[in-house]
């Protein structure tokens, strides 16, 4: 699947794809194409499909959809909370029914794992640099909290650093905008995700490694 965006649209979703590959999650593969990106195939050539989760369960409301994994399998209830974490950290406020879902077998339609995590392109800076930061009254953090602790099961992130954060800004090789609010974009990204992990670890310290 192609995509075609703003700079701070395609950047971010790079950016995200890069932070999921080293927090170890299951990452739909991005790669730049010119001046669009694309998704690379995860269905190993139409072997398995993918059904978005409103063919599962019609609604996005964390707990439920927890749930309803959960009985499908532990490892994909896991995986759920990685992609709600995810999301928490880096702000993907339009995550939907249809943007997520299952891997099935082709020949027998048994659930195998949750679909590999993509669409990241509304999420960080893709529609500007936050001006607010009242990380307190955040919904996905807190939501993703919430969630964390009704699940009450093993799971561990990475703790990730400036300096690792900074390699993979790096790594795209796009230049951000500067505007007037915003002198040093790289930087500001680098910060906004290292203050929204940082109320993550205030509120849940036990998942870090």
């Amino acid at each position: 699947m192609y995509k075609r965006g703003t700079n701070l649209e395609l950047f971010s979703e790079l950016l995200i794809f890069r932070i999921g590959k080293v927090l170890r999650f299951n990452m739909a593969e991005y790669v730049s194409d010119g001046d669009t990106i694309k998704t690379l195939d995860f269905t190993d050539g139409a072997h398995v499909d993918y059904e978005a989760i409103i063919g599962i369960i019609g609604e996005f409301e964390y707990i439920k959809v927890y749930q309803k994994l959960l009985s499908l399998g532990a490892r994909i209830a896991i995986d759920f909370l990685k992609l709600c974490y995810l999301d928490a950290l880096v702000l993907n406020m339009d995550r939907h029914e249809h943007n997520y879902g299952v891997l099935r077998n082709s020949d027998t339609g048994e659930v195998m794992d949750l679909a590999p995590l993509f669409d990241h392109n509304i999420a960080l800076v893709a529609r500007g640099f936050p001006r607010t930061f009242n990380f307190e009254r955040d919904p996905l953090i807190n939501e993703f909290a919430s969630l964390f602790k009704h699940a009450n099961i093993h799971f561990k992130v990475q703790l990730l650093t400036k300096e690792v954060l900074a390699n993979l800004v790096s790594e795209i090789g796009w230049e951000l905008p500067k505007t007037d609010e915003c002198r040093d974009p790289e930087n500001f990204v680098i910060e906004y995700i290292l203050k929204r992990q940082n109320r993550l670890l205030e509120l849940l310290p036990q998942i870090y490694d």
